[in-house]
């Protein structure tokens, strides 16, 4: 399909000529007798789409809506009739977005590490479907200046590299966080000798040791450092041995919640002197309190105290994989949300995953 575009198209060039490939689109800068005439027109509300037999309209707010509405334009414009001329029909096509955010999460720590254009391409993709946010969830697969064995053989992205994504990601309208590990999931990053001053077990880290802090500093400020976004996810669940390795031979045994709260009090004092808004894994909090070890505990209720330790300012996301009953989320969801922070929640569909924002009071 040959496209002559009109209107307030001028920041979507970019993002706009990357899905004609992907759409079999061929966009032309000056009007042709044998081009289809696309106009674009920014403004706030719904995403709508129109064709009059004559010409096509995209209405959007945001970019990544125009990317939306380009590909649901031009699904329809392919469903109708074949002996049927565009010029005897017409549609209209009005989607409101529900979520203020949506986007997916990559998990590039395990097996082979995707490649910057595997990354782009589903950048691709997530834009055709509206999405405006995705994690690129890395344990050790980013470089740290100073600790060369920091995901050394590993596969990990460079600086450029993750400048690249983020660039690309830009002109989709797709905002890149960054999401790390600065307690857990860490084994990896912890089996070589530079971290043994600073390795509680075999994947967690050294809670209340200095050098502990000046290494998360270091992964924080490398983590972030390619990205425009200035949120942050640093991780923290599945610290099911946090505080019973080293610091249990060096300190004795201490309340774990306490241990949790003080340690995210540390990082986040990083998090704000570096600009960052922080956001963490929910389950800890979850888990350290049923008897049975669970995640997410029907019956669990946090302590009250603990709901006031939980620092303002950081965001809550709330994963969950192991569950099939909707009743279940919903009341998981309405346990996180009675916290009163900012909530994420993260659910997987097929081999990918799901991230959309709401609100908590």
């Amino acid at each position: 399909m040959k496209i002559h575009c009109s209107g307030d198209d001028s920041s979507l060039f970019k993002g706009i000529h990357r899905l004609a490939s992907r759409l079999d689109l061929h966009f032309i800068t000056e009007s042709h007798v044998d081009a289809t005439t696309l106009t674009w027109e920014k403004r706030e509300g719904p995403i709508e789409v129109e064709w009059n037999g004559q010409s096509g309209i995209i209405r959007y707010e945001k970019t990544h809506h125009a990317f939306r509405a380009l590909g649901l334009w031009v699904e329809k414009m392919r469903s109708g009739n074949a002996d049927i001329e565009l010029q005897q029909h017409s549609f209209t096509i009005c989607e409101t977005p529900q979520f203020q955010s949506v986007g997916t999460l990559f998990d590039v720590s395990r097996n082979a590490v995707p490649t910057v254009k595997s990354i782009q391409n589903a950048l691709v993709t997530m834009s055709l479907m509206g999405m405006n946010q995705v994690m690129l969830y890395t344990e050790d697969t980013y470089e740290i200046k100073g600790y060369p064995y920091f995901g050394y053989m590993r596969g990990r992205y460079s600086h450029e590299e993750l400048r690249e994504i983020d660039d690309w990601a830009y002109e989709m309208g797709i905002e890149v966080i960054p999401c790390i590990q600065t307690l857990a999931h860490l084994t990896e990053a912890l089996k070589w000798k530079y971290a043994a001053e600073i390795r509680d077990t075999s994947d967690i880290l050294l809670v209340k040791k200095e050098e502990t802090y000046t290494f998360i500093e270091n992964m924080i400020r490398s983590a972030s450092s390619p990205f425009r976004s200035r949120r942050i996810h640093i991780g923290m669940d599945e610290a099911h041995q946090l505080g019973l390795g080293q610091f249990l031979k060096d300190n004795g045994y201490q309340n774990r919640f306490k241990l949790m709260n003080e340690h995210l009090q540390r990082v986040l004092g990083i998090t704000e002197r570096l600009g960052l808004s922080p956001m963490i894994w929910s389950d800890m909090y979850f888990h350290l309190g049923p008897r049975n070890g669970e995640h997410y505990n029907v019956d669990e209720v946090i302590p009250e105290e603990v709901i006031k330790d939980i620092p303002e300012g950081i965001s809550l996301v709330y994963w969950d994989y192991y569950h099939t009953e909707q009743s279940f989320y919903e009341s998981s969801i309405q346990k996180h949300l009675s916290i009163g922070r900012l909530l994420y929640s993260l659910v997987e569909y097929g081999l990918g995953m799901v991230l959309h924002q709401m609100w908590g009071r």
